[in-house]
């Protein structure tokens, strides 16, 4: 995933092994960056699989981090263990 992904990680997606959030500001960014990295995966073989995409989401819990529109927060609960 990385190599197919390298272009464009970390300023359009983030990827860990099999998966791959996507995030943007505005909902048109979203559907761009959406086709790019689609378009990326589909020109060397690779599917997603539906069931297990979530499309659309303000936040998304991910390796210890929150995803959101405005950037990537560590999670509360990690920031929480630290401190006690």
């Amino acid at each position: 995933m990385h190599s197919v992904l390298r272009d464009h990680l970390w300023h359009n997606c983030l990827c860990y092994l099999d998966d791959v959030i996507v995030y943007a500001t505005s909902q048109q960014e979203l559907l761009e960056r959406l086709h790019t990295i689609l378009s990326c995966l589909h020109n060397v073989g690779l599917k997603v699989k539906p069931s297990k995409c979530s499309l659309f989401k303000e936040r998304i819990s991910f390796l210890g981090h929150m995803v959101l529109a405005a950037g990537i927060d560590p999670q509360e609960e990690k920031i929480q263990s630290i401190q006690d």
